[in-house]
């Protein structure tokens, strides 16, 4: 038979505090495991990405999560992955395209395509800031602008022709080697006699800008105007 180490009694609410008889020790199985923050960043930018339903993209629950925006784990893995594209050659800029229309889709994600990853920015509807999101897009895949299991949605869909096409503007850039890529914050604090963009892993911020630095001295900053990417010259 083995014998407990300690009483049952101890081990279940532990050394009492002499001023006040509160137990100092909670058992280990009270305590909610711990999660791996690699494994953690990895979830979050997972949900903030493409949502797929019957095999198509739907647009509205695509790329703009709260939890991407205000997860700070979400940029702690984008980090990683931007750290990773120097070398990295740009192999498409594509925009979503709505045939009905003829124009180019308003207050919609671009996509940078790079060899090895896709980089999808997304503006925020407060008209300053810009989503990141990092990982592999099916571009073939149909597009619906809302899920299509309702009356709205049906029609929303059935009046939208979209699809990614390839943003002839910005042709440019395509075949160029990346030298750095990352997201910048506005931040502000007492000690700064302007607000200034830094690179940041975390928190919360309404203004950001991503840059995109090639070979040749060329960098490129992407914004949010007024909920349209636009992209400028530095």
């Amino acid at each position: 038979m083995l014998a407990l180490k300690e009483p049952p009694i101890k081990t279940l609410y532990g050394n009492t505090n002499d001023a006040s008889t509160i137990p100092d020790y909670i058992p280990s199985f009270l305590y909610p495991p711990k999660k791996s923050s690699k494994k953690h960043s990895f979830t979050s930018a997972l949900h903030s990405g493409p949502f797929y339903e019957d095999g198509h993209l739907i647009l509205a629950n695509s790329f703009n999560t709260q939890a991407s925006k205000d997860d700070k784990e979400h940029d702690i893995w984008n980090a990683r992955v931007l750290k990773r594209l120097p070398g990295n050659y740009l192999v498409d800029v594509q925009r979503i395209w709505e045939g009905y229309d003829g124009r180019w889709l308003q207050n919609a994600p671009l996509l940078l395509r790079f060899e090895t990853i896709d980089v999808v920015l997304s503006p925020e509807s407060n008209g300053k800031g810009i989503l990141v999101w990092t990982g592999y897009l099916d571009t073939n895949a149909p597009i619906f602008v809302m899920r299509n299991n309702s009356q709205v949605g049906r029609e929303t869909n059935e009046r939208s022709c979209l699809q990614w096409l390839p943003y002839r503007r910005e042709a440019h850039l395509i075949g160029k080697q990346v030298c750095q890529a990352h997201l910048l914050r506005l931040v502000s604090s007492e000690d700064m006699l302007t607000p200034t963009f830094v690179k940041t892993k975390g928190g919360k911020s309404n203004h950001s800008i991503f840059v995109l630095s090639l070979e040749k001295n060329l960098s490129y900053s992407f914004l949010n105007k007024n909920g349209t990417l636009v992209m400028c010259t530095q």
